[in-house]
């Protein structure tokens, strides 16, 4: 029935954009690795026992390309010895297709050692987006890469440029993802601190290599190789007069980050697939998760200019990304000095750069049946983001509406399959065993610029699978509201919607108002993305239609939040999917005891 489904699905897009659907085919092999040739920033890997974690033998994996309406189709094989592993497709809806998301214990089993999975979805949307594993924090090891999907010849109109170059943001740290999550999970609690680099296209020099560093020219820590930056670092090669279209990932599991090309603006042209109205900056902010389509004009004299990448909303200053933007035929000097970007508390110039973005043409995409609804009946949820900690344990936790979700760690059966079954069983909605619903407004109203201790206190109210359930094409309102963490600091959230674009309709900062900000929601050309930020101390209001059946996992983009419990999972009609796949039936039957590396007997999804 899935299958018959996302026929069509193809149908329509094919029909809508008179063209045939082609199959795409891709193989990835993930493996950890360590080389001191795959050292992504020019660290002594092996020395310092840090593998990386490759698809098919890179730092960042092969690029994904397709045309709109085209069928993609990845095999995807865990060669970890001892990590299960699932890879989400950031940005890709997965349209008839809920169970090829990728998102371990929401949508699949997670692949043990030695397992195969064949995804297969549409490609759609048109736009920029990336690939990345997609269980625990195993990201921050590695297991990414772009995803293009250049839309149909009439489909949404883009921009003429001649060439196009890709720029794919990471960070990087020396302490492992599983050494990051023992110590968040750890009482007393210990932060992943700050990461060690920023990798432009999987190439860096991390700051205690580079000259005046800790292991400036120690062989033991660095690479003797890695002192040039034209050698180590990432070569943007352009030709003067041409104009380039750069996609630009964030692909992080932690820090925001401004990018900034020398003596160069960019002009911002889309964001997660959303073609906006074109405008000018002279920096951009990505959040993790966040991609962008810009056009750089080389319209300079003809020399080496640097790409600069630095944090933002946290004070890390030794850690930038650098790459060289490089003009055909000119001297490869680059100047001794740095540009300068945005400094890294400065939340106004973000909060600017959000509020230029606006929907090209609303009526090109199917989620603007959200738009032409009477916002009075809309039903609205008030989401309050807090940080807290368990009573018995004394661990730290994220929170929504004072209840921290652990869908994704404690369910033995993906909740996909367990919505499904209890809707074929029950109906829709009906209650799913093990599950609490998201309330609507949270148990404790107060000021939510204080202190927590002044409102719901420092201790969790509970534990629990968080779901929205909600019936095909229901439109809501989701408020995100910010508030201290328990150090009574405020920090920036990105966050992220599995399986849908939504419409981004107001932004503030303070305390939302359900009576004075709804009247100025921007229901004409709000942006539509799938990753969104909610600034410190503000509040962000989106819209979405739930026109995709399935279940799909809502979070914050920062990794490190989501294992703590940042997240709740949209349920939209289960009794009308297919039924699961053998990769989504129950955990313990696709174990690592049943683990096969051969293709031919690789689960299907």
């Amino acid at each position: 029935m899935i299958y018959l489904y996302l026929f069509f699905v193809v149908a329509f897009v094919a029909s809508k954009h008179q063209a045939g659907a082609a199959i795409i085919n891709y193989s990835f092999d993930i493996r950890p690795l360590l080389q001191t040739s795959l050292s992504p920033d020019c660290a002594n890997n092996v020395f310092l026992n840090r593998p990386v974690l490759t698809v098919n033998g890179l730092v960042t994996g092969p690029t994904i390309e397709a045309e709109e309406g085209d069928i993609i189709v990845v095999n995807v094989t865990n060669y970890q010895q001892s990590e299960s592993f699932s890879m989400h497709w950031h940005g890709i809806h997965n349209l008839g297709t809920p169970y090829s998301d990728g998102t371990s214990e929401i949508t699949q089993c997670a692949l043990g050692s030695l397992q195969s999975q064949v995804y297969r979805f549409l490609a759609y949307p048109p736009g920029t987006h990336f690939y990345h594993a997609h269980k625990s924090m195993i990201v921050a090891d590695g297991a990414s890469g772009m995803i293009i999907v250049t839309p149909n010849s009439s489909s949404t109109q883009e921009p003429t440029y001649d060439e196009e170059r890709q720029v794919f943001l990471k960070d990087w740290w020396r302490a492992t993802s599983d050494q990051q999550v023992v110590g968040l999970l750890s009482v007393p609690f210990v932060w992943v601190g700050s990461p060690d680099s920023i990798l432009v296209n999987g190439k860096a020099i991390w700051f205690q290599c580079a000259q005046g560093g800790q292991y400036f020219n120690n062989s033991n820590y660095c690479m003797p190789s890695c002192t040039n930056a034209s050698s180590s670092l990432e070569t943007i090669s352009v030709t003067a007069g041409k104009t380039y279209r750069l996609r630009i990932v964030n692909a992080g599991a932690l820090v925001i980050m401004n990018v900034v090309f020398e003596d160069h603006n960019l002009t911002v042209i889309e964001a997660d697939g959303t073609m906006i109205n074109p405008f000018v900056v002279d920096s951009l902010d990505l959040s993790p998760g966040q991609r962008y389509s810009v056009l750089l004009e080389a319209n300079q004299d003809p020399a080496a200019y640097w790409m600069r990448v630095t944090v933002r909303s946290r004070n890390y200053p030794n850690v930038t990304g650098l790459a060289v933007l490089q003009y055909t035929g000119a001297n490869s000097t680059v100047s001794t000095g740095f540009p300068g970007n945005v400094l890294w508390n400065d939340t106004g110039y973000g909060i600017s750069q959000e509020g230029m973005m606006q929907t090209q043409d609303p009526s090109l995409y199917p989620e603007a049946t959200a738009l032409r609804v009477n916002t009075s009946s809309v039903r609205r949820f008030f989401l309050v983001t807090t940080q807290a900690k368990v009573f018995s344990t004394g661990a730290l936790v994220w929170a929504v509406n004072n209840i921290s979700s652990n869908a994704v760690t404690t369910l033995f059966e993906p909740l996909i399959t367990m919505a499904y079954k209890a809707a074929k069983e029950g109906g829709w909605p009906v209650d799913i065993e093990g599950t609490v619903d998201l309330p609507e407004y949270p148990s404790t109203i107060f000021d939510y610029t204080k202190p927590l201790l002044e409102g719901p206190g420092q201790f969790v109210g509970s534990e629990a699978p968080l779901v929205l359930k909600l019936v095909k094409d229901e439109v809501v309102e989701l408020v995100f509201q910010n508030t201290r963490a328990l150090n009574n600091v405020s920090e920036l959230h990105s966050w992220h919607s599995h399986g849908h674009s939504v419409w981004v309709v107001g932004t503030g900062i303070g305390i939302f108002d359900p009576v004075k900000d709804v009247q100025n929601f921007n229901l004409v050309n709000p942006l539509l993305r799938d990753t969104f930020d909610m600034y410190p101390f503000g509040w962000t209001a989106i819209r979405l239609v739930a026109n995709n059946p399935g279940a799909w996992l809502f979070h914050c983009h920062l990794n490190s939040h989501v294992v703590l419990g940042m997240d709740f999972v949209m349920v939209i009609q289960p009794d009308e999917l297919g039924t699961p796949p053998a990769g989504a039936t129950t955990c313990i039957e696709n174990s690592l005891e049943e683990s096969n590396a051969s293709t031919d007997s690789a689960t299907s999804i």
